[in-house]
Formats: structure tokens, C-alpha cells, sequence
């Protein structure tokens, strides 16, 4: 997404704010213990105390990225992160959340209501990958209220004018925000320092909101070179980028199951016929084929995700489903 800016806060307990200075300064990190401050420090990683997690002797606290972005901010964050989960007696409890903060390159009042909408729309999908005290807590609370809806009926042109009619910033998607940091912070994962757990949070953020302000890629493309050397990659990408799961079911016959359930069977006759013969290239056939077949318009919260992230999901859905 262009100018997707994000920044992480990892709260933890089981050891004090100048042990993970320590274990970060060590590792080449510029990390510092910052005491109590909401300043935003460039280029350095602070440590801050924490009302909710750090007790009386001074253990647990709030690690807090400064502004990333891109593949090298993911970069960072998985390096910082595998530092921070490695410290002997580290841990989180309930009483941690992992919040992210993001922003983008001219963000709109408008883009934001869209993304508050689409959260509200999928507000039961968040709540079924994360454990039950992260479903409407007094730190998290749920977005569908009062106070959002007079935020998405407000007529503002300024984006940080949102914050004044959602002004409670301890829900899952957090508004208030906007006004200190010009941010849009979601507060609902559970508290984690496992560096895949954190990246794909941050990740699946930027394709969420993606989806969000503007139309989702699930539109086939004649133009697309595939990744890997696997029979029909072409296809197969475009598929699994659109959480589609592809597999060869014998008989000469390909198995396709879309992110909504269904499930399609395409013979590899009617595969090598949307190729321009002899080739890798797709033809005009394949278009009509996706849209007759797989269509390209219903929302669904993997849009924009590859096969890898919705598998992920799919199972932080299943070991949550009797919690």
C-alpha cells in the first residue's frame, strides 16, 4: 500500500524494562528506557512503563517501535521481535496486548470510516482468532457502539476530526489516535513477543485495509508471470492470492476450493485452453473463465491475502472455536 506506516507496542511481564534495554542494545538495537513518555522517538526503540503490566517491583512494561514501513520495517520489527522473545523468563498474560498503530500516505476521513465499517462487517471473524479475554474487555471493547456510529455519520474533511466523536480510545480499533499520532491504532491482539505472530498481524493489517479503501485485487490478469515452477502457476497464484486452495485430484482433474466454501473442479483440458498455445502466457479466455467461475466482486476478509496468511488464520480460528 503506498506509504503504509505502521508502529507496534509489545507489552510483557516476567522481566524489568532495563533487561530487554539490555538484550536489545546487545543485539545492535537502538532501544532506551524512556521511563513514562508518549513521545515519538525516530529511528529508536523505547521502553516505557505501563499501568496495566508492570507491578510494584518494577517487572513487565511496553516495548514501542518508532514509525516503520515497508520491507525493511518488517525487517526490523521480526529482528527486534526475535531478540525480545529469545530473553530467559519473558512471557505475556492476559493482562497484555500487542497494538498497532497505521497510517498511510493521505488518508482521508472518508478511507477511515471505510475501514471502521469493514471492521464492524467483520467484527466476529477478529473476534474468532483471539482468545475469549480479547473479545470485549475494558481495554479493547467492541467497535460496533454508540459512539463509532456518530463517528461514521459525522461530516468531517480532516481525518484527526474523527477522534473527537470516538472519543474512547479503549477499543479494538482505536480513533483517539488520529489526534495525538494521526494514526488508527488496532488494540485487540493478544499479547505475544513471537516474531511470525507479530509480522503476520502487521501484515495482514496493510492487506485489510487494502481491501478497505479501495477495490480488492481479486481480478484475474492475463499479464501475470508466475513465482514458482509448479504446472499451471499462473493460475494457481492468482487463485491462492485470493485464499483459494489448488490441488491435483486425479483423473486429470484440478480441485479448487475458494475462500467462501465452494468448491470448483477444472480439467486440465479446460486449464491448458486458457493458455495462448504453446506458451505460459494466459489468453482472453482466462478472464471470462475467472469471472464465469470464481467472479471477481464479493468482499471477504482474505481478500488480498496469499494462501500461506489464510492458512494461518484458518488456524488461529480453529484452536480458538471452544474457547
Amino acid at each position: 500500500m503506498n506509504g503504509f506506516k505502521f508502529g507496534v507496542e509489545i507489552e510483557f511481564t516476567g522481566v524489568g524494562i532495563n533487561t530487554v534495554v539490555d538484550a536489545l542494545t546487545a543485539a545492535g538495537v537502538s532501544a532506551f528506557n524512556a521511563g513514562y513518555t508518549h513521545q515519538v522517538f525516530q529511528n529508536r526503540w523505547k521502553l516505557v512503563t505501563d499501568g496495566s503490566v508492570t507491578d510494584y517491583n518494577g517487572i513487565g512494561g511496553e516495548l514501542v517501535s518508532p514509525p516503520l514501513s515497508g520491507e525493511q520495517g518488517i525487517e526490523e520489527l521480526r529482528k527486534v521481535a526475535s531478540v525480545v522473545n529469545a530473553i530467559p523468563g519473558i512471557k505475556v498474560d492476559r493482562r497484555c496486548g500487542l497494538h498497532v498503530h497505521v497510517s498511510w500516505d493521505g488518508m482521508t476521513a472518508d478511507q477511515i470510516k471505510s475501514v471502521v465499517s469493514r471492521f464492524i462487517k467483520y467484527e466476529g471473524w477478529f473476534d474468532s482468532i483471539f482468545p475469549a479475554s480479547r473479545r470485549n474487555n475494558r481495554f479493547c471493547k467492541t467497535v460496533n457502539n454508540a459512539l463509532v456510529s456518530r463517528a461514521l455519520a459525522a461530516r468531517v474533511q480532516e481525518a484527526r476530526e474523527l477522534a473527537i466523536y470516538a472519543n474512547d480510545r479503549y477499543q479494538k480499533l482505536n480513533l483517539c489516535s488520529l489526534t495525538r499520532y494521526g494514526t488508527i491504532e488496532f488494540r485487540q491482539h493478544s499479547g505475544t513477543t513471537d516474531p511470525d505472530k507479530i509480522v503476520n498481524w502487521v501484515l495482514f493489517l496493510e492487506k485489510f485495509i487494502e481491501a478497505s479503501v479501495g477495490p480488492a485485487e481479486i481480478s484475474a490478469s492475463t499479464s501475470y508471470t508466475r513465482r514458482t515452477n509448479r504446472p499451471y502457476g499462473e493460475i494457481r497464484e492468482q487463485l491462492e492470492r485470493n485464499g483459494a486452495a489448488v490441488r491435483y485430484a486425479g483423473g486429470r482433474k484440478w480441485e479448487i476450493r475458494l475462500s467462501d466454501g465452494r468448491q470448483i473442479f477444472a480439467s486440465t483440458e479446460q486449464l491448458d485452453s486458457l493458455y495462448v498455445n504453446g506458451t505460459r502466457q494466459l489468453n482472453d479466455s482466462f478472464c471470462k473463465w475467472w469471472k464465469d467461475t470464481v467472479g471477481s466482486t464479493a468482499d471477504n476478509i482474505y481478500a488480498n491475502l496469499d494462501q500461506s496468511m489464510v492458512e494461518y488464520f484458518n488456524s488461529r480460528q480453529a484452536r480458538f472455536a471452544s474457547v
